[in-house]
């Protein structure tokens, strides 16, 4: 989905002009609570074009609106917190920072810019694909907003580099002999959105017809739903071959439900009720994707029972599950005239239904000393927890004692979910040094989550939720085995800290052991 709850950090990543990385603590931007009811006279002046520093101080003042922005990009937003110039992440692809100087080295003065995934803006300024943007200037207008409990210009509607207004994307045309062309870029068309089950409907989102039942802001998140877009009707009666084609992402489906739950259907008797129709699937090889960016064509023959005929209506038919609610999303809905080789469509293979455990690699040289962590070996559990762990709230994931152990007679199972989850251990005060925290981490059956260590500052018995620290390598799949995951990391001063074993998102919510867990000193 496109619903991220992330807690996040802003940095400066080192590349060019964004060489220096300052010291934490870090503070947000503005002084000044945001009023989303402000209006009128504190709405900036319409196309104006304001500094940094005076977005930054219309939004301390309470400002609300549509603004236009001059500044150089000096930096993203990184949410890995890992503080490394790493443009070959994810995550500095999301945001950038802009700031009134292109060496500007103080976070503070920095205005965040969120860019939509899938737009063309993204696609132009975003520091993962760009990372020589650093230090150009750049003209944003849009919507400055609360991002991130700090100022920030969210969704932006257009952009200059470096004073270069960019030309506009040709718009697709629709092929010779068509029925139908839709390309959802601002409206459903000649489609129409039914709900059979929940009121989850198609919707216009990301220049897409977009259907999810994915509700962050209910109790189950994962909803029940049967969403159909419905064509207008098609006259074949002089037609003697065609075919349907579109464009299409698929993001978080149900495992093994793919082709299931994102069907194209066909009818020839559809009276404006689609539970009285006679729907006939038209497999298209229904894969899901990688990311936002990429989509994937279908193009499916038109069946010849249905040539001659004139009322032929088509449809996209979205289930969402309380298992799973992905999220569809397309483009491009063509029938035309004539037909298509569908052998070598689409080009990737359909996701199995079971993940591949990946084999056990040759076991790393593991640190020795006195473990400083309690309960490392998971054999003490209290009201359904380990002792000494599971204490913080920032410790979310789901978790349960196993008998399958490394060492003695228990493990803890760290479930996963849509959105990273984390296990963490009670505090201790650490003197400054170079410490190891070692983990040994295997596959739960044939689940083999995402795995990534890690340790976060208490405060006052609080956990620094913004001040989360990984291992700078990316979460990876745990293997059949018992295999030791191990994170070297120094504190330059006392501290008391909680380490942390992160289920991440990228594992699809599989669950994966944890045992025999150690933190010594180097």
């Amino acid at each position: 989905m496109k619903i991220k709850n992330l807690l996040v950090l802003i940095t400066l990543l080192a590349l060019s002009a964004c060489t220096y990385i300052p010291e934490p603590p870090y503070t947000f931007p503005g002084d000044g609570g945001f009023n989303s009811g402000d209006s009128g006279s504190n709405l900036p002046e319409e196309g104006a074009v304001y500094s940094v520093a005076q977005a930054l101080q219309a939004y301390a003042s309470g400002v609300k609106g549509t603004i236009t922005v001059n500044g150089y990009i000096v930096g993203a937003m990184n949410s890995n917190n890992n503080y490394t110039p790493d443009f070959g992440t994810t995550t500095v692809a999301s945001n950038i920072l802009v700031a009134d100087s292109p060496d500007e080295k103080i976070v503070d003065n920095c205005l965040i810019v969120q860019l939509v995934s899938g737009t063309d803006i993204r696609k132009a300024l975003n520091l993962k694909d760009n990372p020589g943007n650093c230090g150009k200037e750049v003209e944003l207008t849009g919507s400055l907003e609360t991002y991130f409990n700090a100022a920030g210009l969210k969704s932006p509607t257009s952009y200059k580099l470096d004073g270069v207004t960019p030309e506009a994307p040709e718009a697709p045309e629709a092929p010779d002999g068509s029925y139908i062309f839709e390309t959802f870029a601002k409206e459903l068309g000649e489609f129409k959105s039914v709900q059979t089950v929940g009121n989850y409907p198609w919707v216009i989102d990301y220049s897409t017809a977009k259907a999810t039942s994915y509700d962050a802001k209910s109790d189950t998140v994962n909803n029940e739903a049967t969403s159909w877009l419905v064509s207008s009707s098609v006259n074949f009666t002089s037609e003697t071959e065609a075919y349907v084609a579109f464009e299409y992402i698929i993001l978080y489906a149900e495992p093994g439900k793919v082709a299931d739950n994102h069907q194209l259907l066909i009818s020839s008797d559809y009276n404006g009720d689609v539970a009285s129709a006679t729907w006939i699937n038209l497999p298209y090889n229904a894969v899901e994707g990688k990311d936002w960016n990429t989509f994937y064509k279908a193009e499916v023959n038109v069946p010849a029972e249905f040539m001659g005929k004139s009322n032929v209506t088509f449809a996209l038919r979205y289930i969402g599950t309380t298992v799973k609610a992905g999220t569809w999303e397309v483009k491009n809905f063509t029938v035309a005239h004539g037909a298509v080789e569908t052998e070598t469509t689409p080009e990737t293979p359909e996701t199995p239904e079971t993940p591949v455990v990946p084999e056990t690699p040759e076991l790393p040289v593991v640190p020795e000393g006195e473990n400083i962590i309690s309960n490392g070996g998971l054999e003490s559990w209290s009201g359904g927890k380990p002792v000494d762990w599971a204490i913080y709230s920032g410790s979310n994931a789901e978790i349960e004692q196993s008998n399958d152990a490394e060492e003695g007679t228990s493990s803890v199972v760290v479930k996963g979910a849509n959105s990273n989850v984390r296990l963490l251990s009670k505090s201790y005060v650490l003197e400054a040094g170079t410490y190891y925290l070692i983990v040994y981490v295997k596959a739960n059956g044939n689940e083999a989550g995402h795995c990534r260590l890690g340790y976060v500052p208490v405060v006052e018995n609080v956990v620094s939720a913004t001040k989360y620290k990984y291992q700078e390598s990316p979460a990876t799949s745990v293997t059949d085995g018992w295999y030791p995951r191990i994170f070297e990391f120094e504190l330059d001063e006392q501290k008391e800290i909680a380490f942390v074993i992160m289920n991440h998102s990228g594992g699809g919510g599989a669950s994966f052991l944890v045992d025999d867990v150690r933190v010594i000193k180097k």
